[in-house]
């Protein structure tokens, strides 16, 4: 195999699985302003505008900008996956290894076909499970190899095939080759760093699979999507293969698609461990486990969707008391807008208050919020603000049923800024 250090130019093929027959096909289209219209048919004309079609053959026209969400399908594709693989651009595929390359492998997928990826483009390969998410991106000095006995190497990975995986290994000090069903993951250096992201319009793709990626959309007409990869290349596929498309960098910025300017987390709770007991105090077990998550629940172990009375979010913020995070809007948005409250997944009890401020100063403070309460929504102003900061902390008053043992050193409180947003 050729060296992995030499640039690599990622190559999608991608196909579409089927189209859609002949019958009427209903879209749901939401905007920046919280309405959502059901509609036919769907096409991009011109500089982003999108042309939604009713059943009764009215036509509006959207600026793409002002579009938040496109729902192309709720049926689900038979998922026959065996392994879930993350890109350095964080776009996610699930599907099969189907070849070997000369500089990577071919995987292929239920809902965006084949793929052809290039080891130097791959963070991680792991076997699939149910509700798995994108890996976050490590700092590794070396590739890594685990397997499902729990066994670990590490060194070079220099071939992934659908047989299994061979590693130039440090520990054995030779290649070694590991069967693909004794795999539980992989994870490979960054040895290039993956393309920048566009200041302009993007969208996230999702397929009936489960898989997702990022890129620009070039056309949408009859169907069929023209897709630009964050790679450069251009693909076309049929929405029939799509659960829905999301537009990033529009009128509508999720906070979870942000980078915090400032994130501040610290332990409440009254069971924090002894000192001396040797075992992790307060703000270690914060930033090990229940840190800040985007679009899932505080608890860095669980996929978790944000669920406030069984209503799922599908972006937000989950963070775990007490956290203060800082995001630099630069004066370039109008309004803030979330929905508060406390997670499904708290213990019965749970309870914290949210606090946002503007620049330094607070502009909102909620009641206390407690586990199976109402949700809270927020509008807020925030013309010109340079910094917006939203808080979270439990205060002094953490109870249990008495007929429920606590859980260990006060783990249990999740608190989730569900569909946190600024529009501009």
């Amino acid at each position: 195999m050729p060296d992995r250090r030499r640039r690599a130019i990622l190559s999608l093929t991608l196909t579409a699985l089927a189209f859609l027959p002949s019958v009427r096909a209903d879209f749901r289209v939401a905007d920046v302003e919280d309405r959502t219209r059901s509609v036919t048919a769907l096409r991009l004309e011109g500089a982003g505008s999108l042309v939604c079609t009713t059943s009764d053959g009215k036509e509006e026209i959207l600026p793409l900008a002002d579009v938040v969400e496109i729902s192309f399908s709720t049926t689900a594709l038979p998922i026959s996956a065996e392994f879930a693989v993350t890109l350095t651009t964080g776009d996610f595929y699930v599907g099969k290894i189907a070849s070997e390359t000369s500089d990577g492998f071919t995987l292929t997928t239920e809902d965006f076909g084949g793929l052809s990826l290039p080891l130097t483009q791959v963070r991680r390969i792991e076997r699939f499970r149910p509700q798995i998410e994108p890996a976050p991106a490590l700092k590794l000095d070396t590739d890594s190899v685990s397997l499902v006995n729990g066994d670990h190497d590490s060194g070079t990975v220099t071939k992934v095939a659908p047989v299994g995986v061979t590693i130039k290994s440090s520990l054995y000090g030779k290649e070694k080759t590991y069967a693909a069903k004794d795999l539980d993951s992989i994870d490979l250096v960054e040895l290039e760093a993956p393309p920048v992201p566009p200041t302009t319009l993007l969208v996230t793709l999702r397929g009936l699979s489960g898989s997702r990626a990022t890129g620009t959309i070039e056309g949408l007409k009859d169907q069929k999507l023209a897709f630009k990869s964050m790679f450069g290349v251009s693909v076309s596929l049929s929405v029939s293969t799509l659960s829905a498309l999301h537009v990033r960098n529009g009128r509508c910025v999720f906070l979870s698609d942000l980078d915090p300017q400032l994130l501040v987390e610290t332990f409440e709770g009254p069971l924090a461990p002894p000192p001396d007991s040797g075992a992790a105090q307060g703000d270690d077990i914060v930033r090990r486990f229940f840190t800040l998550q985007r679009d899932r629940i505080s608890d860095s172990r669980s996929p978790a969707p944000l669920r406030l009375r069984k209503a799922v979010y599908r972006k937000g913020l989950g963070v775990f008391p007490a956290c203060t995070v800082t995001y630099g809007l630069a004066g370039g948005f109008r309004e803030f807008r979330a929905t508060l409250g406390i997670d499904d997944a708290s213990i019965a009890g749970a309870y914290a208050r949210f606090t946002v401020l503007a620049d330094g100063k607070e502009i909102f403070r909620s009641e206390r919020l407690r586990a199976g309460g109402d949700p809270q929504p927020v509008k807020l102003d925030v013309k010109g603000v340079q910094a917006l900061t939203l808080h979270v902390e439990s205060g002094d008053g953490w109870s249990w049923p008495d007929d429920e043992p606590p859980p260990v050193y006060g783990a249990g409180t999740y608190a989730d800024w569900a569909e946190a947003r600024v529009i501009r």
